[in-house]
């Protein structure tokens, strides 16, 4: 809980709506992410972001540094191993991978992403195919408080109920109405 409250403080000089459209990413991992998880994941990340306009800039949750001006700070927890660990067959998961914290409804910069449920629900060969699937998941979290919506879509990203082959495809995108929505978001 302190690892929030510090990261709260932080992220209250930060706000949408600025001309910017550069976000500061501060990670936070339970244990050190394999390389090639992590490297993955910000390569699809930044991908995926893109085409709306966005950069995502990369700090670490636990010893921040300055952030500069960006036109949103979120702080994403990564809760167990982010680590390739191959099993088979893949185990049943229940529950949500990933979430973003609320306040009276109202979305706050706070995500966490259950990366052992992830690596579980995926069964994903390699570490970049995981980092793939953290990515991809991290995308539909940051979609959430960046359009500041709750809803879902139809679209691999941003659908209710994801199936491993969403995470794991060889291209995913936002359709043209999430991509307006990020821009108008981050606006």
């Amino acid at each position: 809980m302190v690892k929030w409250t510090w990261a709260a403080l932080l992220l209250a000089g930060a706000a949408l709506g600025q001309t910017s459209s550069t976000v500061a990413v501060l990670a936070g991992f339970d244990a050190t992410p394999a390389p090639g998880v992590l490297g993955a994941m910000q390569t699809e990340l930044r991908s995926l972001f893109t085409p709306a306009g966005l950069s995502l800039e990369w700090y670490a949750l636990e010893a921040p540094a300055f952030l500069g001006r960006p036109d949103a700070v979120v702080a994403v927890r990564f809760t167990g191993a982010c680590r390739w660990d191959w099993v088979s067959p893949p185990l049943p998961v229940a529950g949500v991978l990933a979430w973003t914290a609320r306040i009276d409804g109202q979305l706050q910069p706070l995500v966490t992403v259950d990366c052992a449920r992830i690596s579980a629900f995926v069964d994903a060969p390699s570490e970049a195919l995981l980092g793939r699937a953290l990515a991809r998941v991290v995308a539909h979290e940051l979609y959430h408080y960046l359009t500041r919506q709750v809803t879902h879509t139809h679209s691999a990203l941003n659908r209710l109920s994801v199936r491993p082959r969403d995470l794991l495809a060889p291209a995913a995108h936002f359709d043209a109405a999430e991509l307006a929505a990020l821009k108008k978001g981050s606006a």
